[in-house]
């Protein structure tokens, strides 16, 4: 009662440490700990760079656009220039184009002015603007005297064009002006980014440092506790090992599997102990046992040994050969070559039972001595009955007791198909069936077995029953289990019109498992 209380209590034990202080919660907190420290110094470093990076971006394309946006004042007013002096129209297509594009970056600049107001560059704007309008006037004044044809000097265009020349002039100063300003604007950014930069790096190496701290602290508190552990509880299993009879226990307080572990040790030694008590006291009583058992096992193989001679002695018949030879020679003598050929298919069929019946044999000569008894049955029957053979010759080379064929073929003609009066058949095969597994079947067309006869019949197929005056069904089923053992099988199926019965041998299932039953079919004499 104290035994199953204690080891009760392990077991709660264990629960408590599975839930609360287990290696992978211990691991897991660490490794999450430092993920999370990780990706915040991934994160922060990620977004404050992606910031600095905007706010440079941003002060560095206003001064592109600037730049851009001067550069196109300049393309139109060379456009202008030129179709002022010459009045070509490829000049006008230019300045119509360098116009628009002047129009679409000022535009661009004024939207830029709502998000970040600068009085310069609003200025500039203005300027730029009315340099547009001054010169889409002047263009559209020398249009109309080209299309006039007078090439003569106007004043009034004159005057407009040093309008939009002295308005050039402007918007060169205030472009420097207000260059001047942005690129003081981008220093002041470029030195604030770098302040933030400064900051930011300080503070991912104090998250460094945080970092390398935490897995001193988890390296020491928990990987050395563990390996230490693993330690004391492999030195232990080393000596259980070698002193399996010590009765030293290990003592672990981690408070996680190990200590499971270790309870489970103590545990598996305390079971060996009481094992080992156990066996020292049983010993006598199982070399009795095993006495015992070697005596039951050498007088079951010599019965079954007595019950193999018993069996075979049943088919042995010398005086009936003698006699055949002498009606053979008989025979010959009168011409009556029918009856001799009928007598010496008898005779060779006695021979193979009188010479062969205590030795093993092939399914060959199985096969050529149910030839010749089939012989027999047809001088006697006619044509009421037919005999196949389907045969696979590679399957003949398999060693079996004698006689276990012919009495097949007899039952079938002697149950089956001998009442016949025409149409009666019986089939002999020979195949192989899966890995090392031969069939032998007989077959037949006759009026079948009842079901109540078919039980009987089965119910009879047992290794040591008692066998019938004749050499039939339980005779052949016995003399192959003691040979073949459990590598044989017996099946028999009938219903009116078809009766099967079929042999399953295994290669080399005699040798196997009945060794002594084997050598004395092969040896006996």
């Amino acid at each position: 009662m104290r035994e199953d209380e204690r080891r009760g209590g392990r077991q709660r034990g264990a629960g408590r440490v599975m839930r609360t202080g287990s290696i992978n919660r211990k691991y897991s907190a660490g490794y999450l700990l430092m993920l999370s420290i990780t990706l915040l110094m991934f994160a922060l470093s990620f977004v404050t760079t992606e910031l600095l990076s905007a706010r440079h971006r941003k002060t560095v394309d206003f001064l592109l656009e600037l730049n851009s946006l001067f550069i196109d004042v300049e393309n139109t007013n060379r456009a202008v220039y030129d179709y002022y002096l010459y009045l070509i129209p490829a000049s006008g297509e230019e300045y119509t184009s360098a116009s628009g594009t002047t129009r679409q970056a000022l535009d661009a600049l004024y939207e830029r002015m709502g998000e970040e107001y600068s009085r310069e560059v609003v200025d500039l704007c203005c300027m730029v603007d009315t340099f547009l309008t001054q010169s889409q006037q002047l263009i559209g004044q020398l249009s109309a005297l080209r299309s006039a044809g007078s090439v003569e000097d106007n004043a009034s265009i004159a005057r407009l064009y040093a309008k939009t020349q002295d308005t050039i002039s402007y918007i060169n100063q205030s472009f420097q002006e207000a260059y001047t300003q942005q690129l003081t604007q981008v220093q002041r950014t470029q030195e604030q980014n770098d302040r933030m930069q400064t900051a930011l790096s300080g503070f991912l190496m104090g998250m460094l440092v945080l970092a390398l701290l935490v897995c001193l602290f988890f390296y020491r508190r928990v990987v050395i506790g563990i390996t230490g552990a693993v330690n004391r509880l492999t030195d232990f299993a080393a000596k259980v090992t070698k002193e399996p009879a010590s009765q030293e226990h290990i003592q672990l307080d981690t408070g996680d599997e190990l200590s499971v572990l270790a309870g489970a040790f103590n545990e598996m030694l305390d079971t060996i102990h009481a094992q080992m008590n156990q066996i020292q006291t049983d010993s006598q009583m199982r070399e009795q046992l095993q006495r015992v058992e070697m005596e039951n096992l050498r007088i079951s193989a010599a019965l079954q040994s007595s019950q193999l001679r018993l069996l075979q002695s049943r088919i042995n018949p010398h005086f009936l050969f003698n006699t055949l030879n002498m009606i053979t020679q008989t025979a010959h003598m009168e011409d009556a070559e029918e009856t001799a050929q009928l007598m010496e298919a008898t005779a060779e069929f006695l021979r193979y039972n009188l010479g062969k019946v205590t030795k093993a044999v092939t399914l060959a000569d199985e096969i050529e001595n149910t030839r010749s008894y089939v012989y027999i049955q047809k001088c006697r029957f006619g044509e009421r009955i037919r005999f196949d053979f389907e045969i696979d010759q590679s399957c003949a080379d398999l060693q079996t007791p004698c006689m276990i064929l012919q009495p097949l073929v007899e039952n079938s003609i002697s149950h089956g198909v001998g009442s016949m009066i025409e149409g009666g058949r019986v089939t002999v095969r020979l195949y192989r069936q899966g890995e090392g597994e031969t069939c032998l079947e007989v077959e037949d067309n006759g009026v079948g077995i009842s079901a109540q006869q078919l039980e009987q019949l089965r119910a009879s197929f047992a290794p040591h029953s008692q066998g019938n005056e004749h050499i039939g069904l339980q005779n052949v089923y016995q003399r192959l289990w003691l040979y073949f053992g459990d590598g044989m099988r017996l099946e028999l199926h009938s219903r009116p019109g078809c009766t099967l019965v079929r042999i399953r041998l295994r290669r080399g299932a005699g040798e196997n498992k009945h060794g002594e039953e084997a050598v004395a079919c092969h040896n006996t004499p």
